[in-house]
């Protein structure tokens, strides 16, 4: 009788122990984290596009990329490779990342052109000595690229 109670016991104790592990409690970072940061948080946009990404989403993305690729046009203009590259340094994570599964999906002809110029920027920039040249052919083509997508999505 006594090792039946026992094991009763024992049996109670372990399902209320794993239904605690189930229900996490915040960390201590996040317990303690200040209401600024909070705020900052929770106010930044996301990262990574969401599967609702909408045409007004896009037409704004695309118009910020136009926006980076004018300002690297204009550094690589006045052979500041080096402030070339830090414009156009996050152009992929940034912006691109937001809108590519969408543009893949409507025009893959797009999707592929977009691809392979935002590598030819990128190889020009990062060139031993980058050829202003080739470097603004690249960002032109682009651009003229996410024109014809804007226009047409």
């Amino acid at each position: 009788m006594m090792r039946l109670k026992f094991g009763s016991l024992l049996a109670v104790l372990l399902v209320v122990g794993l239904g605690a592990c189930n229900n996490p409690s915040p960390s201590q970072s996040e317990a303690t984290a200040s209401p600024e940061a909070t705020a900052t948080t929770e106010a930044s946009p996301v990262a990574s596009a969401s599967p609702t990404t909408t045409a007004n989403d896009t037409q704004k993305v695309l118009t910020e990329m136009q926006a980076v690729l004018a300002q690297t046009k204009a550094a690589v203009q006045a052979n500041d490779f080096k402030k070339a590259q830090a414009v156009y340094a996050d152009f992929d994570e940034k912006y691109w990342e937001k809108i590519e599964d969408g543009v893949k999906e409507k025009s893959k002809a797009s999707y592929k052109q977009v691809e392979e110029g935002m590598v030819a920027i990128s190889n020009q920039l990062k060139a031993p000595k980058p050829d202003a040249t080739k470097t603004i052919a690249a960002i032109d083509a682009l651009t003229k690229t996410l024109n014809a997508y804007a226009k047409g999505s």
